[in-house]
C-alpha cells in the first residue's frame, strides 16, 4: 500500500507541474516545485520529465489524463468491495466503458 500512496503523490505533484507548465511556467520554475516536492528524484530524472512535458502534444495530452485517472481509479479502490472491484474490472476488459460511468462509482 505504501508503494501505491507514494505513486500517488508522487502523480499528483507531476499533473501540478504539468499544468503550471502547460500555464506558463518555466523549466526553472518547475524544476524548483520538483526539488521541493518530490526530493527523492534525481536531478537528471525532474530534468528529463520536464523536458517530455513541453514536447509533444501527444505526450502532453497523455500527461494530463494518466494522473487524473490514477486518482479516480484509487478513489475507487477507497469506495468498493473486493466483489464490486472483481465485477468493475471485468466489465471494463468486457466493454467500453465511459469516464461518466467510472467517475459515477468514485463518488
Amino acid at each position: 500500500m505504501a508503494r501505491i500512496l507514494t505513486m500517488r503523490y508522487k502523480l499528483l505533484v507531476q499533473n501540478n507541474i504539468h499544468y503550471s507548465l502547460n500555464r506558463g511556467s518555466s523549466i526553472e520554475e518547475s524544476l524548483a516545485y520538483y526539488r521541493k516536492y518530490l526530493p527523492f528524484v534525481t536531478e537528471d530524472k525532474a530534468v528529463y520529465d520536464l523536458r517530455d512535458r513541453t514536447r509533444s502534444p501527444l505526450l502532453r495530452s497523455y500527461q494530463f489524463v494518466y494522473s487524473q485517472s490514477f486518482e479516480t481509479f484509487y478513489q475507487l479502490h477507497l469506495k468498493l468491495d473486493a466483489t464490486a472491484a472483481r465485477e468493475f474490472i471485468n466489465k471494463c476488459y468486457q466493454e467500453p466503458v465511459m469516464s461518466q460511468e467510472i467517475i459515477s462509482l468514485a463518488r
